[in-house]
C-alpha cells in the first residue's frame, strides 16, 4: 500500500554566494548573505511539516533546479495526489540523476502503482548514490521479500535498522512517512522475524 512521503530533511544545501558591488537587492540579502530561495526553501520545509502539501508547491515555484526543492515538490504533490507525483518525477530525475532521494521517492510512487520491477531498479539506483539511504534500504527489503528474495531482504532490512539506531529514537527518518528512528527499528525487527522464522 503506498503511503505518501510527509517529510524529510534534505541533505544537501544551498551555499550562500558572497555580496556581490553590482549584485541586486533581489539576489542577495546583504544582512543575512542568503538568497530568497534559501528563504522560500525553508518556508516550504517548515509549509511540508504543517501538512500545507498546496502551499509548498507555490514555494517551490520556479526553483526545481535544487534538488532539496524538487524532493519537496514531489513529495507535496505525492501527498495530494500520486498519479501527479510520479508524472513529474522522470523530469526532475533527467535534470537531477544524481539524487539519490528523488530515485528513492520514485521507487516509492511506482510501488505505489504496483509496478514492483520499475520500482526495483529505481531504488538500486538510488542505493548505488547513496549507501546511507535508510527508506531506501527498507523499500528494497520490501521489495525483495515481495519476490522471495529471503537473504537479500534481510540484509536490506539488518542494513535499515542499523543506519536508523544511529539516530536519536524520536527524530523522523528522512524520506519517510514522518516515522520516528524508534519506530522504523521496531518495524525492520518485524520484518527481520518473520523472514527469519519462515
Amino acid at each position: 500500500m503506498f503511503r505518501c512521503v510527509r517529510q524529510i530533511q534534505c541533505s544537501g544545501s544551498t551555499r550562500a554566494e558572497p555580496s556581490r558591488p553590482n549584485s541586486s537587492p533581489e539576489s542577495v540579502n546583504p544582512l543575512t548573505c542568503s538568497r530568497p530561495s534559501d528563504d522560500r526553501l525553508r518556508e516550504a520545509k517548515q509549509a511540508m511539516l504543517q501538512q500545507e502539501f498546496d502551499r509548498v508547491v507555490a514555494l517551490i515555484g520556479n526553483l526545481l533546479d535544487e534538488v532539496a526543492a524538487c524532493v519537496l515538490h514531489v513529495q507535496a504533490l505525492a501527498s495530494a495526489d500520486s498519479g501527479r507525483a510520479l508524472q513529474v518525477c522522470p523530469d526532475l530525475l533527467r535534470k537531477h540523476s544524481l539524487s539519490a532521494e528523488l530515485h528513492c521517492l520514485h521507487a516509492l510512487l511506482l510501488m505505489g502503482e504496483g509496478r514492483s520491477d520499475a520500482a526495483s531498479t529505481a531504488i538500486r539506483r538510488g542505493l548505488f548514490l547513496n549507501r546511507s539511504l535508510i527508506m531506501g534500504h527498507f523499500l528494497h527489503g520490501i521489495l525483495l521479500q515481495q519476490t522471495g528474495d529471503i537473504v537479500g531482504a534481510v540484509r536490506c532490512f539488518r542494513n535499515a535498522g542499523n543506519l536508523t539506531c544511529k539516530l536519536p529514537g524520536d527524530q523522523s527518518v528522512p524520506l519517510s512517512d514522518n516515522e520516528s528512528a524508534a519506530d522504523l527499528v521496531r518495524a525492520c525487527d518485524r520484518h527481520l522475524q518473520k523472514l527469519l522464522s519462515g
